[in-house]
């Protein structure tokens, strides 16, 4: 078996990889490295291209009170929102439309939601965009552009793209997932990972849109790392600061 940008794969899976994008691994060389070089050539290009995207820019902007949980709910409340708690992880947010703005926020919300991601680890906003047709999907979701502008609210304004493009991808900056090879890569994260920690700078914020959720197994937990290291002792802290993980994938270091 062996790591790939869509997951942990077989040999035969990776051939098939190779095939569907056009890769052609220099003679002689191990599965496993052709895979490294594949996911360097993909960042390569998503960098590229990317680049040709003008850079927006931060916006966002934090509440005058103060970056607490309560001062980012008041914010939200002046602009119509409301917030609701998910145990043990999250907070789900009630009363934005994002496709009405087209995918932007003004910069007060943008800082409000940033400060609730921070101190709950995760933020819900369900039932987003306008009933179309993209990619061959129909429903109720955001285009492709709207997600990316919706990225570009948070954070450095910027989109940082490392992973592959489908072919059915609304846009080359969406990583597009399915149950369906035909539809989107799949055999993505199956274990537990952060995401983006094989790049040498770490994502700030990561923005998942579920078009269509599975029903029975194939959810997705998220766990709140602030917290688990609020819990760690002392002692075990002290020496985790010492430490730095390296990515098995990307070769990233990042301190602990």
């Amino acid at each position: 078996m062996f790591r790939s940008p869509t997951g942990v794969i077989s040999e035969d899976e990776a051939r098939v990889l190779f095939d569907r994008v056009g890769f052609q691994p220099p003679s002689g060389m191990p599965t496993q490295d052709a895979l490294m070089l594949l996911m360097q050539i993909a960042q390569e290009q998503a960098a590229a291209e990317s680049a040709k995207r003008p850079r927006r820019g931060r916006t966002a902007v934090y509440p005058k009170e103060g970056s607490t949980a309560e001062a980012a709910e008041e914010v939200l409340r002046t602009h119509g929102a409301t917030c609701t708690p998910i145990h043990p992880c999250g907070v789900q947010v009630h009363g934005i439309d994002i496709a009405a703005s087209d995918g932007t926020l003004t910069p007060e919300v943008s800082g409000a939601l940033e400060v609730l991601m921070a101190a709950h680890g995760l933020v819900l906003m369900r039932g987003q965009g306008k009933v179309h047709e993209e990619s061959g999907v129909k429903g109720r979701f955001l285009s492709g552009e709207q997600q990316c502008r919706l990225s570009e609210c948070f954070g450095a304004g910027a989109l940082h793209s490392t992973h592959g493009v489908h072919p059915e991808a609304p846009n080359r900056d969406v990583f597009r997932l399915s149950n369906d090879p035909d539809r989107g890569f799949n055999s993505v994260g199956p274990e537990w990972h952060n995401d983006g920690s094989f790049c040498r700078e770490v994502f700030g914020h990561v923005v998942y849109h579920i078009v269509k959720a599975p029903h029975g197994a194939g959810d997705t937990r998220f766990a709140h790392l602030g917290r688990a290291v609020d819990r760690v002792p002392p002692k075990v802290l002290a020496r985790l600061r010492r430490c730095v993980s390296v990515n098995s994938n990307g070769g990233g270091g990042d301190p602990l």
